[in-house]
């Protein structure tokens, strides 16, 4: 006797004998589907274009400052020290 897939699926499921569950890792789960550190990383390069689109191509000391990021750049001759805002491109320079 011959039995199509589906066929026999559902008699092995009659039979009692229930489909193997898929093992899904925790950080597959959508909240959690960005591993640590990617997110990071996109705020970092937003914060990198605004530097660059508000006119500052060249800076130092880039990192990271709580929810915002910081550098040196040069600016009329002198280096100042600015906070950019990732999330709205915002550059205003620290006093």
């Amino acid at each position: 006797m011959r039995m199509s897939l589906r066929a026999a699926a559902a008699s092995l499921l009659a039979a009692g004998f229930a489909a193997p569950a898929l093992a899904v890792p925790a950080f597959a789960s959508p909240a959690l589907a960005v591993p640590h550190g990617v997110q990071e990383g996109n705020r970092a390069t937003m914060a990198l274009n605004a530097l660059e689109s508000k006119g500052y191509p060249a800076f130092t000391h880039f990192r990271a400052d709580g929810r915002d990021f910081s550098a040196n750049v040069m600016r009329g001759g002198k280096t100042i020290h600015v906070i950019v805002a990732p999330a709205t491109g915002v550059v205003r320079v620290q006093s």
